[in-house]
């Protein structure tokens, strides 16, 4: 999570896996609806934004498609979360991520040039576990 003043932002990440398409105690939900659920909750007047960090951005992950779903059709999300308002459902819409943890680890690994053996041993595990 990232919470500002302004903005709350609910993150989900993944290395290997989907997400789950049903939850614990609600059988009926998928994870990414549980957490928009939980980031409306506990955003308190504040824009709320949801971001997947991925290995993966394939049409064939459940996460690609229910995101790319909830961005272009706003039903899908008023359906899924009768009980929220639908603005908030709309701010969701526009402010749902995937995004690949490689274009956040390229970046990482570029500004962190330092040759201690620590940062070295950092960049040698980021590429193992990013780039599998």
């Amino acid at each position: 999570m990232i919470s500002t003043n302004r903005h709350l932002v609910f993150i989900e990440a993944k290395l290997g896996s989907d997400i789950s398409m049903c939850t614990t105690y609600d059988p009926c939900r998928n994870q990414l609806i549980r957490n928009i659920d939980c980031l409306l909750e506990c955003a308190a007047g504040r824009e709320p934004m949801f971001w997947m960090l991925v290995r993966d951005s394939g049409p064939r992950r459940a996460y690609c498609q229910l995101v790319d779903a909830y961005r272009t059709n706003l039903e899908t999300l008023v359906a899924e979360l009768p009980h929220c308002d639908p603005r908030d459902l709309r701010k969701i819409a526009q402010n749902i991520s995937v995004i690949r943890w490689q274009d956040i680890a390229g970046s990482l690994l570029e500004v962190a040039n330092t040759d201690s053996a620590e940062v070295s041993n950092v960049k040698q595990e980021l590429k193992r576990r990013v780039w599998a």
